[in-house]
């Protein structure tokens, strides 16, 4: 058996995202995300979130002009927009269906728009 060490030491996941693989449907997901809109980041971190930073480093070492619009669909609490403008992208749209972490995505500025998306709005 090959342990990762890094996994070992990682703390066991929380209510909210244990949640998100027990819930269904549009307006139950919402919801839930809406709750968890507060703690969302303090959650995820605990648990090694490391992705909206990987994927920024990725693209910008393949992005050839960083001033082109980028649209962060399900763009949360921002921590991809905020990613994206540590690397030097200037023009970054955020669109999440829950409100809560739209708020939460809006104290962190660093987006040129934001809205709510629907799942209508992705047919």
């Amino acid at each position: 058996m090959i342990c990762d060490a890094a996994r070992m030491t990682q703390k066991p996941t929380k209510t909210f995202l244990d949640k998100t693989y027990k819930t269904s449907g549009d307006d139950a997901m919402q919801a839930l995300y809406d709750d968890w809109a507060d703690s969302y980041e303090a959650e995820v971190g605990e648990n090694g979130y490391a992705t909206p930073a990987r994927l920024a480093r990725a693209l910008a070492q393949l992005s050839q002009d960083k001033s082109q619009p980028i649209l962060d669909y399900g763009c949360g609490t921002g921590l991809s927009g905020q990613a994206l403008a540590e690397e030097g992208f200037a023009t970054i749209d955020g669109m999440d269906p829950s409100t809560g972490m739209l708020a939460q995505c809006r104290k962190r500025g660093c987006r040129r728009r934001g809205g709510q998306a629907s799942r209508e709005q992705q047919s």
